[in-house]
């Protein structure tokens, strides 16, 4: 029979293991997939980013030449000695200054150096007058700077003095200088570098770039080389951001680049005049240090807005970066292509392992079917063989077994359980437990049972019922009954424990009396011990419940406290009633009662740790008591508990060599630091006392004691 359980078993496993090998397998596939695909994209983004660095580096090399180049121009311009000795010369005038101004706007309205009066102009220099001679040399200085707005195609040139006042304009240039500029031009002056300002736009819709170069002073005039002055260069870049803006050809239009700039608080694009032209801020693009990263970003050009992923690189010497960048829609395409295939290949896979696990699965189910014609016989003789003996078992147990379902209804009694009902075994099916029992008796079980029934665990309880023949106690084991894989009812044994309970009944009775035969004999040698044990046990019994211990523990005390004094029995008795202080070596013999003790009741067995509470009652917590020294945690808490109780009572009763305590006297000594005794039994003692319960236990303690 439990061969054919176990080929039975088997063939409900089997389907169970092919599922879990093919979850197993999809969850595999599906776990590479998974990995593959986050591999992918990740190499996505790193060839995306790759891509557009590459062109954004081929872009910004193309623009770093562009400006080497301009630099160049207008570096070259600020080396001419013409240029550098007339900025020292205006530089020198200090507080000449304005009039060299007044008499610079009579000669910058002068448009044709023919016009120019060159008789005048010799006589001023020949007059020793400095201001005017400079001022008359201003057209001179202004036409070569023309002729170079004209080779170059720049737009306007300022020249400064060293304090950022412009004293000649060439081209078309306002004479008052933006905020902006006059801020470039104490960096330049501070720094004595180049440098070049955030690109603007014009009035007429051009984006305009100003360069600050500063002026040095002739060798020849200064060995210092400081600047004396500033040459401001107006650049149109409106071509330079044209070209530099880029728009894929067709197949890749979702690709395209554009010129950044960083005016210090903010990310603008410059955008060509083909595109409306101007600067428009990116309003969520940020700057990583000088660096902008590759990332997903919102790029807003003119009244269109897309998604990009896009990356920049920063132009050397200018307030540019380099951008580049992608749609979303073509990154998310590749994406979506790559992904397709992945998934077609993990499909594949999954196929072919479906398959494989398909013709496993049919070679097992084959193999199976092939056993099970040879072991339906075999299977069925075992069952047989295997019922008869399972109704033998049942019929000669003591113990009545009966099988429930869930609502209560018997399905199964074997001849023990119809017999304690007083029935015939055919009559207890599909009964109810009330209708056997009685109804008292079938809630307590019905209690029991549904906990059974919720919990799907066993349980055990002890119950007195009554029955046709008389009260009975019985012991009964609850256990769930399954089918299917789930609780349909309970399978409870009864054991009769009638006679076992009694036999403990009257053992207990019996140790009950030897307790008592032994305390009348402990009492018999000392009178002023007569009723010592008993109220000390009872006081005990009342600080373990201000305490909130357990019965076991009550029980303890109690037992303990009759039996604590049993060794005073082997004492001499003058020795007990001396009405003098002990000697030291009377005090040693006096101390011997707790190894008596431990020698008359070592083989008792009591059931809890009373002989253990009785060596360790006169222990105390600072190491002074007796036999053992203890000390603290070392002592057990029915000890340091019987101790507490057991020298209230006797300080508060007479002894042969001395009165009666007072009881806050007593307490005082209870309570005396350091302490020997337990602070938190201390305190339950007083809390007790003020109790009506403490009250009437003293005034029976004080009595016994008169």
């Amino acid at each position: 029979m439990k061969q054919g359980q176990g080929r039975n078993s088997q063939k409900r496993r089997t389907p169970w293991f092919v599922l879990i090998l093919f979850a197993v397998i999809v969850a595999t596939v599906a776990g590479v997939s998974l990995m593959v695909l986050r591999s992918a994209r990740s190499t996505l983004f790193v060839d995306v980013e790759r891509s557009l660095t590459a062109q954004a580096q081929l872009r910004l090399s193309e623009l770093t030449v562009w400006s080497g180049a301009l630099k160049s121009q207008i570096s070259a311009l600020a080396e001419t000695d013409m240029f550098r000795l007339y900025a020292s010369e205006i530089d020198g005038l200090g507080n000449k200054f304005p009039r060299f101004i007044k008499l610079a706007d009579k000669y910058q309205k002068v448009t044709d150096m023919s016009e120019v009066d060159e008789e005048g102009a010799l006589a001023a220099m020949s007059s020793g007058d400095d201001v005017n001679t400079l001022a008359s040399r201003l057209p001179i200085v202004r036409s070569v700077l023309e002729k170079f707005l004209e080779r170059s195609g720049f737009v306007a040139v300022r020249l400064l003095t060293s304090g950022g006042q412009v004293y000649l304009t060439a081209g078309d240039a306002p004479q008052e200088l933006a905020p902006e500029q006059t801020a470039a031009i104490r960096a330049v002056m501070e720094k004595k570098q180049v440098k070049v300002l955030p690109t603007r736009l014009s009035a007429a819709g051009r984006l305009l770039m100003d360069v600050a170069q500063p002026l040095a002073a002739p060798t020849y005039v200064t060995e210092s080389g400081s600047p004396v002055g500033v040459m401001l260069v107006s650049c149109d870049v409106t071509r330079a951001v044209d070209e530099a803006t880029f728009h894929a050809a067709a197949g890749h239009a979702q690709e395209s680049g554009h010129i950044l700039q960083w005016d210090g608080e903010r990310l603008e694009v410059l955008m060509p005049a083909n595109s409306s032209g101007g600067r428009h801020e990116l309003v969520d693009w940020k700057l990583v240090g000088e660096e902008l990263l590759f990332g997903e970003r919102s790029l807003t050009v003119g009244d269109a807005q897309r998604g990009v992923y896009a990356m920049g690189l920063k132009a050397t010497g200018l307030p540019w970066y380099v951008e580049q960048d992608i749609s979303l829609e073509q990154v998310e395409q590749r994406w979506a292509e790559h992904k397709r295939m992945v998934v077609l290949a993990a499909c594949a896979a999954g196929v072919i392992a479906s398959l494989l696990l398909g013709m496993v699965w049919w070679w097992l189910v084959g193999r199976r079917e092939r056993a099970v014609s040879a072991e339906l016989r075999e299977l069925y003789l075992t069952v047989n063989e295997q019922k008869q003996l399972l109704a033998g078992i049942n019929g000669t147990l003591a113990d009545g077994i009966v099988l429930e379902d869930a609502k209560g209804r018997i399905r199964y009694a074997n001849e023990a359980f119809a017999a304690m009902v007083e029935t015939e075994p055919q009559n207890v099916i599909g009964r109810t437990a009330a209708e056997l029992m009685g109804t008292e008796a079938a809630h307590c079980v019905r209690c029991h049972t549904g906990r059974v029934l919720n919990s799907s665990s066993s349980v055990t309880f002890a119950e007195t019922f009554s029955l046709p023949s008389g009260k009975r106690h019985y012991q009964v084991a609850c256990s769930p009954f399954e089918e299917d894989g789930a609780t349909s009812g309970v399978v409870s044994v009864y054991r009769d424990i009638t006679e076992l309970l009694e036999a403990q009944q009257r053992a207990q009775r019996m140790v009950s009396q030897t307790v008592d035969v032994l305390v009348r004999s402990i009492e018999a040698v000392d009178p002023y011990l007569r009723g010592q044990s008993s109220q000390s046990g009872k006081l005990a019994v009342f600080l373990a419940g201000e305490l909130q211990l357990s019965q076991e523990h009550a029980d303890t005390l109690r037992t303990a406290a009759n039996l604590s004094q049993v060794g005073m029995i082997q004492l001499p008795r003058e020795l007990l009633t001396k009405s003098d202080t002990l000697t030291p070596e009377e005090r040693v013999l006096l101390e011997r009662h707790v190894g008596y003790a431990r020698s008359a009741l070592q083989g008792i067995d009591f059931g809890l740790p009373v002989l253990e509470a009785i060596c360790q009652m006169h222990e105390r917590l600072d190491g002074s008591g007796y036999p053992e020294h203890l000390r603290g945690d070392d002592i057990g808490i029915d000890a340091r508990i019987l101790a507490v109780a057991n020298t209230f009572c006797a300080l508060v009763r007479p002894r042969s060599y001395r009165q009666a305590r007072s009881i806050e006297a007593a307490l005082e000594i209870l309570s005396a630091t350091p302490p020997r005794y337990a602070p938190d039994v201390v305190e339950a003692l007083t809390r007790f006392l003020q109790t009506s319960a403490g009250r009437s236990f003293l005034a029976s303690l004080l009595e016994q004691g008169d």
